[in-house]
């Protein structure tokens, strides 16, 4: 059966090959060339069905022929009789394709360890660098906003203080203006005399009682607004109080006490508006 195969087979390869000689020759003729052409799909299916068979016949060389014999070529060029189509040999590209991707991608499998490992690196380090840089921007922002918080602080206490000056010496100048006032009202009250002031005058004596009432009213006023006297009379001289304008001596007191009050000092809310002008005791 194996014998009377490969006959069969050489038998149509030699009416494949007449066939394609047969084309090539214009000198037969068309009918000749039209009836052979019809005979192309015969021999076609022929050998295809001989190729089957020839499997086949392989198939069961295999089991029965010794291990030599099975690597023996059973005819000339086999490509002839190839019954593989296009799709199969399409999908053996598509194979080698897909097993050269696979291979690539082993490669690149085996790279990602290491490119992983050199892009955490590179991510660490940028990292600390913008830890670093926001460190320092917090730094300086944290020293701003210090010296910002004390400046505030600062102008805060500054606008406290000078907003109780105002309160406290705004009519420092004011009161200046009314100290020449006092000062007339206390020497006319010092003027009169005890003695002039008697029934037989009450004119004088009515004058006298009303200058009296204005300047306990007008002192009163100024103690309302933290405007006090400074009456230092048999007090120890005080350089920051009083102003000493002479020396005298005076045996009832001590040297460096204030012996005689020429004009009155006053105070404004604990600052001196005015010393007292003042004279000295000097004992020899």
């Amino acid at each position: 059966m194996f014998a009377s195969c490969t006959n069969m087979s050489r038998a149509v390869v030699r009416s494949a090959r007449v066939l394609d000689a047969a084309r090539g020759l214009s000198s037969v003729g068309n009918a000749t060339v039209a009836r052979m052409a019809r005979c192309a799909p015969i021999v076609r299916h022929a050998a295809a069905t001989a190729a089957r068979t020839q499997r086949r016949a392989l198939s069961l060389h295999a089991f029965a022929a010794p291990a030599a014999s099975r690597s023996a070529p059973l005819w000339t060029d086999p490509r002839l009789y190839s019954t593989e189509s296009k799709d199969t040999k399409a999908g053996e590209g598509e194979g080698a394709a897909a097993a050269a991707a696979a291979d690539t991608d082993a490669a690149d499998t085996e790279a990602k360890p290491e490119d992983a490992e050199a892009s955490e690196e590179v991510l660490v380090d940028e990292r600390d660098e913008l830890i670093t840089q926001y460190r320092a921007e917090i730094e300086v922002l944290e020293d701003k906003f210090k010296r910002a918080l004390a400046d505030a602080e600062n102008v805060r206490q500054r606008s406290r203080v000078e907003v109780e000056n105002a309160r406290q010496f705004g009519i420092q100048k004011f009161s200046k203006d009314l100290l020449g006032i006092a000062d007339v009202l206390q020497m006319a009250t010092d003027a009169v005399p005890e003695e002039a002031l008697t029934d037989d005058n009450p004119h004088l004596t009515a004058l006298f009682t009303g200058l009296q009432s204005t300047q306990k009213l007008m002192l009163k006023v100024f103690t309302d607004h933290g405007l006090e006297q400074i009456s230092p009379l048999g007090e120890k001289f005080d350089p920051n109080l009083h102003d000493a304008g002479f020396q005298m001596p005076d045996p009832n007191l001590e040297t460096g006490t204030v012996g005689a009050v020429v004009k009155t000092g006053y105070m404004l809310n604990g600052r001196v508006l005015r010393p007292a002008a003042v004279g000295v005791v000097k004992n020899e």
